[in-house]
């Protein structure tokens, strides 16, 4: 069992075990962190550049609601 940043992880094995699932997983997270950041990056561009254009203001207004419903992920925590 591993506490790290108000969370709890359970792992099998021994130490070494431990250390690569933590790696593994601590990868995982920052690949999704950096992934879900482009995606808002792109999500913004698209809304900053059609937000006024009368043609595209509805597609802009539901990339609005879509950027606010989107559950941002932490970054992975540096050692």
């Amino acid at each position: 069992i591993h506490i790290e940043q108000q969370t709890m992880f359970e792992y099998t094995g021994n130490y070494s075990s431990f250390e690569v699932q933590r790696a593994t997983r601590l990868a995982q997270q920052q690949a999704m962190y950096e992934s879900q950041q482009q995606r808002v990056a792109h999500l913004q561009s698209y809304i900053d550049r059609f937000r006024a254009k009368a043609t595209k203001a509805q597609q802009a207004q539901r990339r609005i609601k879509t950027l606010e419903r989107t559950e941002l992920i932490a970054p992975a925590p540096v050692d």
